[in-house]
C-alpha cells in the first residue's frame, strides 16, 4: 500500500501513515460490495415510471431505494395528483351519466303528457273522448225506428193510441252549469253532455232508455253566434236547417208558430213534420229566447203516433221545470 500524502511504502494492513501520520481510512463507507456502481442521484430526462413502480418495492428497500424516492418525490406526487384526478373523473362519470339519463326520461314523460293533454283535448272538442257519449249522441244523428212498449210496432198503426209509453216513476234534478240552466227529466233518462256542436254552441241531450224515437236537446248558443241573430225566431231558423242535414231526417216542412211561457218568460217555438228513413212520421220542435245576451234553444222529435203522449208525459214537465241559474 502506498500513502496516498507522501507516497511511502506501507503494509496493507496499515490504518495510518507511520511517516507522515496520515489516515488511511476511506471517507464513505457502504455496504454494497466492491465495484457496485453508485446510485444514480438525478432520474434521467425521457424515463418512464409510475408511482405504483416506486412505491411498491415493500420492506426489501435498501437505504439507497429510499433516498431514489427523495429524488423523485415532487414528480411522483405529480403522478399521485393526476391518477387521483382520474380516478375522482371516472367516479364521478356514473353520477353524470345516472342525472342524464333521469334527465332524459322526464323530458320523454313531460312530452308524452303535454302530447296526451292535446290529444284529449281534440277529441272532447270533436265530441269524441266518451265512447258512450258518442254512442248516444248517434241517437240524434240517426232518428231510430219508434217500437215503444207495450204497444206494436209504430208503423203498424197509423192513429195515436194512449198509453203506449212508459210513465216515469219520479223525476231528477239536472243542473248544466256548463248552459247555465237547470231542468228536471225523467229519473231513468239519461244526459249526453254538455258538449260543443259543430258551430262550437254548447248541447246537452236527455234520452230516454227504451229506443222510442223520443231526444230532447237543449242549447245554449255561443257569444259570436247569438251576435249574428236578431230574434229568437231566427235561432230556431238555425235549428231547422240543422236539423234538415241530420241523417234520417227527408222532407222537413215547417208548421205552426207559438209563443209558449218557460221560466216566466215568452219562447217563440217553430214547429215541423219530417219522414224518416223507415217512412215513420215525425213531429219535430224548437224553442227559442234570448237571455243575458245569448240565446238558448229546447228542441225535441217525436214519432206522430204517441206525440200528444210524449208531450204529456216528459215533454211538458222538463219544460215547466226549466230555470236559468243566473
Amino acid at each position: 500500500m502506498t500513502c496516498p500524502r507522501c507516497s511511502a511504502d506501507l503494509p496493507d494492513s496499515a490504518t495510518f501513515c507511520h511517516k507522515c501520520g496520515s489516515s488511511l481510512r476511506p471517507n464513505s463507507f457502504s455496504y454494497l460490495p466492491e465495484g457496485t456502481p453508485t446510485w444514480p442521484t438525478m432520474v434521467p430526462q425521457n424515463t418512464s415510471y409510475t408511482a405504483s413502480s416506486t412505491i411498491n418495492r415493500g420492506p426489501t428497500s435498501s437505504l439507497s431505494d429510499k433516498s431514489a424516492v427523495g429524488t423523485i418525490n415532487r414528480p411522483l406526487q405529480s403522478t399521485i395528483q393526476e391518477e387521483s384526478l382520474a380516478e375522482a373523473s371516472r367516479q364521478a362519470k356514473p353520477r353524470r351519466s345516472a342525472r342524464n339519463t333521469f334527465l332524459i326520461v322526464g323530458v320523454l314523460l313531460l312530452s308524452a303528457l303535454i302530447g296526451g293533454g292535446a290529444s284529449l283535448g281534440i277529441l272532447w272538442a270533436n265530441g269524441q273522448l266518451f265512447p258512450n257519449n258518442a254512442a248516444q249522441t248517434a241517437v240524434r244523428v240517426t232518428v231510430p225506428t219508434p217500437s215503444a212498449s207495450p204497444a206494436p210496432a209504430a208503423s203498424a198503426t197509423p192513429t195515436q193510441q194512449a198509453n203506449q209509453l212508459p210513465t216515469p216513476s219520479s223525476f231528477q234534478t239536472i243542473k248544466m252549469a256548463t248552459l247555465g240552466v237547470s231542468v228536471k227529466s225523467p229519473s231513468d233518462w239519461q244526459q249526453v253532455g254538455p258538449q260543443p256542436t259543430s258551430s262550437n254552441d254548447m248541447e246537452v241531450a236527455l234520452v230516454p232508455p227504451q229506443q222510442i224515437g223520443i231526444a230532447v236537446f237543449i242549447k245554449r248558443i255561443s257569444a259570436s253566434n247569438s251576435a249574428s241573430l236578431k230574434t229568437p225566431a231566427a235561432a230556431n231558423q238555425q235549428n231547422i236547417t240543422e236539423f234538415s242535414s241530420v241523417s234520417g231526417v227527408n222532407n222537413l216542412q215547417p208548421t205552426a208558430t207559438s209563443q209558449p211561457t218557460i221560466a216566466g218568460m215568452a219562447w217563440s217555438e217553430q214547429d215541423a213534420t219530417f219522414t224518416s228513413d223507415q217512412g215513420d212520421n215525425y213531429h219535430y220542435s224548437t224553442i227559442a229566447v234570448q237571455h243575458n245576451k245569448l240565446y238558448y234553444t229546447i228542441s225535441f222529435y217525436i214519432p206522430d203516433i204517441y206525440h200528444d203522449e210524449a208531450v204529456q208525459k216528459y215533454i211538458q214537465p222538463i219544460l215547466n221545470s226549466f230555470q236559468f241559474l243566473s
